[in-house]
């Protein structure tokens, strides 16, 4: 996603190529099934054709992505405004109409003049999500796609949601972007600082935050965002947990740790491999995935440098994957391992034949009072986790997008380890290696003093008395059963939870120690509970409460990048 001004349509450009004729040709049109002409910008080859195309879906404004460039290496390049943006017809109701408009665009875009039939897409955040939501709608002339950070739902990790709460920087700072954008409206101190962001959002409910941006904020889709549960009616269409199996095309993901989106990217790629519609999407599948931020490969992510070999340029291989499957060249494509992961702690790429990798086992780590317990049982007892509105836990670092007062990545976090209301845990320094690729969970028994109230949990490596981010989630109460509803818990009673810290790839190095931190919130990244005040959880120890990590014992030879993608 991105916003006005501020990074972040990760949308790989080509680098410059021998300089040929380009035709172009401005604001075609395209006319979906409901009537509404969507247009876009048409970047012809030299030469007689016909020739595979290469097509984009963005809400950012069509003239910005490098179509001439795509156009030079042979492809007939189609940019296109979405519903509702720039100049195409239409209301912009934000990922609800990209599945139709997609399918509608790609067998418009085969058709055209010059065009052999076999349609690939392109393009990052929001541009990604257009292509998967393209692809679960399954028009036959697309061939294949390449989705950079896309910003999409799977499951619990939704685009404005996680763990059912709601991504208040996010959904906050990329709406107010597009509605300023499109109704000309003036963007206040809060665009640029954290502080003032964080002031106006505390001041009154999510719902009037937009008024209270922009005076009186025009109508938008931002009462449904904030309104609607997280995979209630208004977001189910847009899940691709519930649309895999429709998918027959090779897709390769990108993604990063510190990505909102990141849950959701590795969470489409694991389904994929198992459940798409076809043995070529199936086996095609791969994924691209980094100590990155929504901002890319070659954005700082936090105050922690995770070794030169973690900036690679993957719009070299987007080229290698667009002519392998829209030209049929013989490349690096078909002997790439399915996934390459970055393992951070190490410092080196890892190739794995899937998600999780077959070599990992999950392992439970129980928590006792301040402890990880690093084998054998852990004592009982409780933790206290406490929530004041007035003074929340504030946000710093993690999975964030996008507001330039509140960078993504790891931060040390040892200030806030000693916080009032917050329980950090930490294991024995460790006399090992120990290796963790996969998904990881915090399982948890507790009791609220309220029918509602969220759980934060974060996982560090502590090293040299500074913390390193590896991991971080949220649950909100009233959604841990139910994500299409509200299902409020029992006050005063035990209830089980489970907290997914999301994606994880780390080696923990000799004399460092496990940490996890659970706070009862992370604010402004996620609103603060709107139905409860004060909250107090308790907890529970011992064999109650677990850290649950995929532990791999015995490290492949690494993978290396080829030269070009370095």
């Amino acid at each position: 996603m991105r916003a006005a001004g501020w990074l972040l349509l990760a949308c790989a450009a080509p680098a410059a190529w021998a300089q040929a004729p380009v035709q172009i040709e401005t604001d075609a049109v395209a006319i979906m099934r409901d009537g509404v002409k969507l247009k876009a910008d048409i970047y012809r080859p030299a030469g007689p054709g016909p020739f595979p195309v290469l097509l984009a879906r963005t809400p950012y404004g069509k003239g910005n992505a490098n179509g001439r460039g795509m156009a030079e290496r042979g492809y007939l390049t189609v940019i296109q405004d979405t519903r509702g943006r720039g100049e195409s017809e239409g209301i912009f109701r934000p990922f609800l109409d990209d599945e139709r408009d997609g399918y509608d665009t790609v067998e418009w875009a085969a058709g055209l003049p010059g065009s052999n039939g076999k349609v690939g897409m392109f393009g990052g955040s929001y541009g990604g999500a257009t292509q998967l939501l393209a692809a679960a709608a399954a028009p036959p002339h697309l061939v294949a796609v390449f989705a950079v950070v896309p910003a999409v739902t799977f499951g619990a990790h939704g685009v404005v949601h996680e763990g059912g709460a709601f991504r208040l920087l996010l959904g906050g700072s990329w709406g107010a972007a597009q509605l300023a954008q499109m109704h000309r409206l003036k963007l206040g101190p809060w665009a640029a600082s954290g502080e003032k962001f964080s002031e106006v959002a505390r001041a009154g409910p999510p719902l009037e935050l937009m008024d209270r941006l922009f005076g009186k904020a025009p109508a938008s889709f931002w009462p449904d965002w904030v309104s609607e549960p997280p995979l209630g009616e208004y977001w189910q269409p847009t899940d691709l947990a519930r649309k895999i199996a429709r998918i027959r095309v090779p897709v390769c993901l990108v993604g990063g740790i510190f990505d909102p989106f990141a849950g959701a990217t590795v969470g489409v790629f694991a389904a994929l491999r198992t459940r798409a519609a076809t043995p070529e999407a199936r086996q095609g599948a791969q994924l691209w995935f980094g100590p990155w931020t929504h901002g890319g490969s070659k954005f700082p992510a936090g105050d922690v440098q995770f070794g030169p070999d973690a900036a690679v340029s993957f719009g070299a291989y987007e080229r290698q994957w667009q002519d392998h499957w829209l030209k049929g060249e013989a490349n690096e494509v078909p002997r790439t391992p399915p996934a390459r992961v970055y393992l951070t702690g190490e410092q080196r790429w890892q190739g794995w034949s899937g998600w999780p990798p077959a070599e990992s086992r999950p392992r439970a780590f129980p928590l006792g009072p301040e402890a990880i317990a690093i084998t054998g049982q852990a004592a009982g007892g409780e933790a206290i986790v406490e929530t004041n509105p007035a003074d929340p836990v504030p946000t710093r670092g993690g999975k964030l997008c996008c507001h330039p007062g509140f960078l993504p990545g790891s931060f040390d976090h040892t200030a806030l380890f000693g916080r009032a209301g917050v329980a950090v845990f930490r294991s024995a320094t460790l006399a090992a290696p120990l290796t963790v690729v996969g998904d990881g969970a915090l399982e948890a028994e507790l009791i609220s003093d309220q029918p509602d109230g969220d759980l934060v949990a974060k996982l560090f490596e502590v090293r040299n008395g500074k913390t390193v981010l590896l991991g971080d989630g949220v649950t909100r109460l009233r959604h841990a059963r139910a994500l299409d509803r509200a299902a409020p818990i029992a006050a005063g009673k035990p209830v089980r939870i489970r907290v997914d810290l999301g994606p994880l790839s780390h080696r923990f190095l000799p004399g460092s120690q496990m940490a996890l931190m659970l706070a009862g919130a992370d604010f402004p990244n996620y609103d603060l509970n709107p139905a409860t005040g004060p909250a107090r959880l308790r907890i529970r120890l011992g064999g109650r409460t677990l850290l649950r990590l995929p532990v791999v014992e015995a490290l492949p030879a690494p993978y290396v990048p080829e030269k070009a993608n370095r």
